[in-house]
């Protein structure tokens, strides 16, 4: 592993209909460590953003598995299940899985290719009045999004900066800020009895 390789982490778990829910974030190593920065990935998410994550998700979703792959070199990657799985702790009646609030992370750059969107797991029905999302709900989200703009392993000097990949533009650009949309989107593909 070396400086500036490009990891995809994906956080694969259920839904609230049992159906499958995955998001997919980049990042890029920034410090060097030791090991395998693939696992080391994916502890630093399970120990600095998993908590906030379940605090702005439903108990009816949990993580069940992280998968990491480097993309700079990928004879490297790892499947990821130790400490999980993890589960949201919001309760309540969960909203429908293809409804979600969304963080549009941004990289300072114009253009769709340099911008990405996390659509976040279902969270319950009080979180939100007629599609806009509350103050409360916004603020996990904000939480969470910071968690996710740098995670750093506490067990090494891996560092790891969000970033935008874009297989098109043959690019990746580092993750500055984030916006989070007052009314939540819909996703075709959370639908119930399809994939993520």
């Amino acid at each position: 592993m070396a400086l500036n390789d490009i990891f995809r982490m994906a956080l694969v778990g259920t839904g609230p209909n049992a159906q499958q829910l995955v998001n997919v974030h980049h990042y890029r190593q920034v410090n060097s460590g030791g090991g395998d920065l693939g696992d080391a990935l994916a502890r630093a998410w399970v120990d600095q953003a998993s908590a906030a994550w379940a605090a702005a998700v439903s108990t009816t979703c949990a993580v069940i598995q992280i998968q990491v792959r480097n993309l700079t070199q990928p004879q490297f990657g790892v499947d990821y299940t130790d400490d999980l799985p993890i589960a949201g702790a919001v309760t309540g009646e969960a909203l429908p899985p293809n409804a979600a609030f969304i963080i549009s992370w941004r990289t300072g750059l114009i253009g769709r290719a340099r911008r990405g969107r996390t659509f976040m797991w279902p969270t319950n029905e009080a979180a939100q009045a007629g599609g806009q999302i509350s103050g409360g709900q916004n603020a996990l989200y904000q939480a969470y999004a910071d968690e996710m703009l740098q995670l750093l392993d506490p067990g090494s000097a891996a560092v790891f900066n969000m970033v935008v990949h874009s297989e098109v533009l043959a690019e990746d650009n580092q993750v500055t800020t984030y916006v989070i949309p007052q009314f939540m989107g819909t996703q075709r593909k959370r639908r119930a009895g399809t994939g993520a």
